[in-house]
């Protein structure tokens, strides 16, 4: 189980990604105790609309009016949880693209239990915007509860590409990843992110280069290979400061160093968690020096 410390800095993670410039998925952390499912998701219901009634007021302030929500009085719970994220993602769907609900239990009494309502909460027929993430000693759970690969981001990066002929054999790849992302099929997408990675860099592009490869990073990690995402980010760093990439650096390390705590590798979470602030340093440094 994640000790005190360990799920601060998960949740100081969380935090420094949903207020990165280009988030577009509100994080909606709940780090309360699992000791019985009913009174967990009903605690979940309640802090999730807590936390929307915090968004709605700060985009009240700056003129954007979004619906009120209750809590929800009736059904059970796990289906009121559901409910609750459900509502919470459509009204915010003029401003983000959806929201990232984190499980973070600093103690779960019943394993089994836990597992059986996560289930349960994912099976709900809920909208493509609503995604999971849990964080605990709890066993392997559904796929949704992994990282998703930002398809729509995919689709942006095919129409910034250039269109002339050199560039086809890159939107071609990058269009079969965002195809098999939209068919489920991680194994394709990765082969096809792959492809555009090495078309990246036998062309020279290293912001596309870089944008690829964090699409590579996503699809392991959808598909539950943390290691192979660890050793994708790792690269993806040095790459980008190879290239003097500063912004993307500071992104690959951030996330190298939140995967690492997630996974209980403390060595490598200090390195990245240390590179992080080199390159956030440097990327502070050649904006104060650009003319």
């Amino acid at each position: 189980m994640a000790d005190v410390e360990r799920r601060r800095d998960v949740i100081k993670a969380l935090r420094l990604i949903e207020h990165a410039p280009d988030n577009r998925w509100p994080v909606f952390v709940f780090d309360e105790p699992f000791e019985d499912a009913r009174l967990y998701f009903l605690a979940l219901a309640r802090a999730v609309v807590a936390q929307y009634e915090q968004i709605r007021a700060q985009a009240g302030a700056a003129g954007v009016e979004l619906p009120e929500h209750d809590h929800g009085a009736e059904g059970d719970p796990i289906e009121r949880a559901g409910v609750a994220v459900a509502r919470v993602a459509a009204s915010l769907a003029q401003l983000v693209d959806g929201v990232l609900v984190a499980l973070v239990p600093g103690r779960v009494l019943d394993v089994q239990a836990f597992r059986a309502a996560f289930r349960a909460l994912s099976q709900l027929p809920l909208p493509p915007s609503v995604r999971f993430l849990v964080l605990g000693d709890v066993g392997d759970l559904d796929a949704r509860a992994r990282f998703e690969v930002p398809r729509d981001r995919l689709f942006a990066f095919l129409q910034a590409l250039a269109p002339e002929p050199a560039a086809r054999p890159l939107r071609a790849s990058m269009l079969a990843a965002w195809k098999a992302l939209g068919a489920g099929d991680t194994l394709g997408a990765e082969r096809a992110l792959a492809r555009a990675v090495e078309l990246c860099r036998a062309r020279g592009q290293a912001r596309e280069f870089a944008a690829a490869l964090f699409g590579l990073v996503g699809a392991a990690l959808a598909r539950g290979d943390t290691e192979r995402a660890r050793d994708l980010l790792t690269d993806a760093a040095l790459r980008a400061e190879r290239m003097g990439l500063a912004s993307q650096a500071e992104q690959a390390w951030k996330g190298l160093a939140s995967l690492a705590k997630a996974c209980d590798a403390e060595e490598l979470a200090d390195i990245a968690g240390e590179a992080t602030k080199r390159a956030h340093e440097a990327l502070a440094m050649g904006k104060r020096t650009r003319p």
